[in-house]
């Protein structure tokens, strides 16, 4: 699955729940892991999107990820 921010960035959504009221709140990942990669290396993140008629829009969460210090790598 993967959520789309407003600015169209798509990224990966481990888990999509539908709440009462017609939304979806995602929770999302920075990047797929690869590799042999660790879950520790992704940051996780909860949005909340409302569909507006045409398209779903974040309405709550982070709209931006933490800066890292180094780029997640894939393990051979």
């Amino acid at each position: 699955m993967t959520a789309a921010m407003s600015h169209r960035k798509v990224m990966p959504a481990v888990d999509v729940q539908r709440d009462a009221e017609g939304g979806v709140t995602a929770d999302v990942v920075d990047h797929f892991l690869c590799c042999g990669g660790l879950p520790e290396q992704q940051q996780r993140q909860q949005r909340d999107y409302a569909w507006d008629g045409g398209r779903f829009r974040q309405v709550d969460g982070p709209t931006v990820w933490a800066t890292r210090a180094t780029s997640p790598t894939c393990r051979s």
